[in-house]
C-alpha cells in the first residue's frame, strides 16, 4: 500500500503540473511550497517513506490544490473523483485533518 501511495503522490504532483498555468511542479517546488525537503517528497513519491507530519503536510499542500486527499489513501480508488468537488475544496478542518491523521496512524501501525 505504501507504494501504491508513493505513486499516486508522484501522478498527482504531475497533474497539478500539468493543470496550473505557472508550470512543471518539480519535487524541490513542491517542497518549497510544503516546507518540506526535496528528498523528503523524493523518498514519499518512490515508496511511500516518511513522517506522518510530513505526509499530512504533502496532503494538505494537495488538497489545498484540489486535489482528493481520499483518491490518495484508499486502497480501491476506482470509484473516487481525483479532484474534489467544490463543496469539498477547502474542507481542511481541524476534524478533517485529525481524522486522516488517525488513518495514517493505524495504517503505518499495521506494518
Amino acid at each position: 500500500m505504501k507504494q501504491l501511495n508513493g505513486k499516486r503522490l508522484a501522478y498527482i504532483r504531475e497533474q497539478l503540473s500539468a493543470k496550473e498555468p505557472e508550470g512543471r511542479w518539480s519535487q524541490a517546488r513542491v517542497a518549497e511550497a510544503t516546507g518540506l525537503k526535496q528528498n523528503m517528497i523524493a523518498r514519499m513519491e518512490a515508496n511511500g517513506a516518511g513522517s506522518i507530519e510530513a505526509l499530512l503536510s504533502l496532503l494538505l499542500f494537495y488538497n489545498e490544490k484540489g486535489f482528493n486527499i481520499r483518491w490518495i489513501l484508499i486502497e480501491d480508488n476506482s470509484g473516487i473523483p481525483l479532484l474534489n468537488s467544490e463543496v469539498e475544496e477547502k474542507s481542511t478542518s481541524r476534524v478533517f485533518m485529525q481524522s486522516i491523521k488517525q488513518q495514517l496512524d493505524n495504517f503505518l501501525g499495521e506494518e
